[in-house]
């Protein structure tokens, strides 16, 4: 596996999120190039070898602290898909991310010469 995530201070010494800072930081590097990922609880159940119930139950405590956001795309009450991103706080955290997926996409554009 190869990406890159990003992780602010305020997150590494969050107590709060001390269990949920790996899935963050994985959510941070999936999302790196659109803004947003759309991996199942299934993925993340897998790549961090728990249940898809801890799964849910981190990105609910995520997003209850508004570290996340997700959005659900549904046909009526059936959900066809789920958008994890990152919530920004304060312009430099903004202005961070930017600079961010600018570098990525520039290692992306080398890895393709």
């Amino acid at each position: 596996m190869s990406g890159y995530g990003i992780c602010f201070n305020e997150w590494l010494f969050d107590e709060r999120i001390k269990s949920e800072l790996a899935l963050l930081i994985y959510i941070s590097s999936l999302g790196a190039k659109n803004g947003f990922c759309v991996a199942t609880n299934k993925h993340f159940a897998d790549k961090f070898n728990v249940s898809e119930a801890t799964i849910s139950r981190q990105i609910s405590k995520l997003e209850k602290l508004n570290l996340v956001s997700v959005i659900y795309d549904k046909i009526g009450s059936v959900i066809t898909k789920r958008s994890i991103s990152l919530v920004l706080i304060g312009y430099a955290q903004i202005e961070i991310w930017e600079n961010y997926k600018k570098q990525i996409n520039s290692i992306e554009q080398k890895d393709k010469q």
